[in-house]
């Protein structure tokens, strides 16, 4: 999709896309600088979020990206189903989120993470993993700043205040860790 207006001006004419996080459209460097302040944060988290797309192996990439399955890719906790549409649907866009805890242990003894998307909205984590080699891999693959990609999972919801709570994990095959830079 073309970008269609200048976020400052306006303007339809001569209309670019931030070469930065690939969101925003100016029209010229004057009303991009104008409005510098405005978009800073946004476009600095979406770019992260981009670099981490791209850092995807090319195996990962063709299981995300490239399976027909899955309609494309989110940075955002919503893209995720909530239990009844995850029944009906399933999931189809994998959700790219960030990792900004250390990795700790519930009352029951699950690991568990926070995770940002790039809104900063933040949720958490759970992997309810039984196999114990799976567990102890989880220390070398759960570390701040860490991207992981959800493949399957649904998204619980506090349905009082349609509040995300948190994502379950129940084994490793529903995402894929994102190498660091």
């Amino acid at each position: 999709m073309e970008p269609t207006s200048c976020k400052k001006c306006g303007s339809q004419i001569n209309v670019k896309k931030c070469t930065r996080c690939l969101i925003v459209s100016y029209c010229s460097r004057q009303c991009q600088g104008d409005d510098y302040t405005n978009h800073r944060d946004i476009c600095v988290l979406f770019a992260e979020f981009n670099a981490a797309k791209n850092r995807l192996t090319e195996q990962q990439r063709k299981l995300l990206l490239e399976n027909p399955w899955y309609m494309g890719h989110s940075y955002f906790i919503e893209s995720l189903p909530d239990s009844f549409r995850f029944k009906m649907l399933g999931q189809r866009i994998v959700v790219i989120l960030k990792i900004i805890s250390n990795m700790q242990s519930d009352e029951e003894g699950f690991r568990f993470v926070n995770v940002s998307d790039v809104t900063n909205k933040v949720t958490t984590l759970r992997f309810r993993l039984q196999d114990s080699d799976e567990v102890d891999s989880l220390k070398y693959k759960l570390r701040v700043g860490t991207f992981v990609a959800i493949v399957q999972a649904r998204l619980s919801v506090y349905s009082y205040t349609d509040k995300a709570s948190e994502i379950v994990i129940e084994n490793l095959k529903q995402v894929e860790f994102i190498r660091g830079t």
